[in-house]
């Protein structure tokens, strides 16, 4: 409720700045504004308690951490559907690419490629042994 009382209230600002009256606005349209969820990242996005939904396997791809020189990472297409691994590797790889994992943004990018792979129904399998 004061969600949509701070919308009236903005609304209500923006037309005396246009020279509306506030009996010439309709704040029956206003809708409520709901609280938007913070994202989730890292590899252990889902620790919340809530339960990941489920999906079947219908692919497998391994990502491996080739060394300290740059491009950093090989990928392998696994069991599946060649377009729809293929597809995600470049997605994976556009999230990777310079990134060695000892840099900070590995984390969030890692988390990304888990939750795209969850969504996608691959398994991924993360070799990052030298």
């Amino acid at each position: 409720m004061r969600a949509i009382r701070l919308a009236a209230h903005r609304l209500d600002a923006m037309s005396v700045k246009k020279g509306f009256t506030k009996d010439s606005v309709d704040l029956s349209m206003v809708e409520e504004i709901k609280p938007v969820q913070p994202a989730r990242t890292g590899l252990g996005a889902h620790d919340d308690g809530e339960e990941a939904e489920e999906r079947e396997i219908i692919g497998r791809v391994s990502i491996t951490y080739i060394g300290p020189v740059a491009p950093y990472w090989e990928f392998e297409l696994g069991e599946g559907p060649e377009k729809v691994l293929a597809s995600f590797i470049d997605r994976a790889k556009a999230r990777l690419t310079m990134l060695p994992p000892y840099d900070r943004q590995f984390d969030r990018n890692s988390g990304r490629i888990s939750q795209d792979a969850a969504r996608e129904g691959i398994e991924i399998d993360w070799i990052l042994a030298e």
